[in-house]
């Protein structure tokens, strides 16, 4: 991107959030770990822009797969007259996880302790791998709804289950191998790859 395209492109953000603005505004950045240099040099000059008001940016990362993020938030920081606000998402905790399972299956969370106890175990309240190992217990027809539209399950059946990994790892790697051959060829040559290829390659 030559740097004329950059900064029209900055301009035309800058003007969109103008307008948008006249009322309270919040924009959500999501997965900004794989953000390149540009985008987050995008980012940087909206949240430092004094003429945007009415604006609340949250932006939510993988602090581990950090990439040029620390820059950016030091270029915030030294802008001044900003504040920013971390806010660590860390595992779920049987109590979170319980009212979580409690509402979705529309169950009192006494019902759902049990369940929530083997979830846990399953999870290690890891949020991505909680929603993952559910929809398994869905495919392998371990939670399934009734006629009159409820949810059942059998703890002790989930338990047993062979079907069902002990880790999420085994889980989403059973995930893949169930997708088509050539799919799984793809995926294969896109781990040697890295996060960014050319997918005519």
């Amino acid at each position: 991107t030559s740097p004329q395209a950059f900064q029209k492109f900055k301009i035309l953000c800058r003007k969109f959030l103008q307008a948008a603005s006249t009322s309270p505004l919040v924009v959500f950045f999501d997965d900004l770990q794989w953000a390149d240099a540009s985008s987050l040099a995008v980012i940087t000059d909206l949240m430092t822009d004094a003429d945007l008001t009415n604006l609340l940016i949250v932006a939510a990362y993988r602090d581990e797969e950090g990439g040029n993020l620390p820059m950016m938030e030091l270029e915030v920081k030294r802008a001044g007259k900003l504040e920013v606000t971390d806010i660590p998402i860390r595992n779920l905790e049987l109590g979170s996880i319980n009212e979580m399972l409690a509402l979705l299956l529309h169950r009192t969370t006494e019902k759902t302790l049990r369940l929530s106890e083997l979830v846990l175990r399953k999870t290690s309240g890891n949020p991505y791998f909680l929603v993952q190992y559910l929809e398994s217990l869905c495919t392998e027809e371990l939670l399934t709804k009734s006629d009159d539209g409820s949810w059942m399950w059998d703890t002790d059946t989930i338990s047993a289950e062979t079907n069902i990994s002990d880790n999420v790892l085994s889980l989403i790697t059973a995930q893949i191998w169930r997708v088509e051959v050539v799919h799984q060829k793809l995926l294969h040559i896109a781990s040697c790859l890295g996060f960014d290829f050319d997918v005519r390659i």
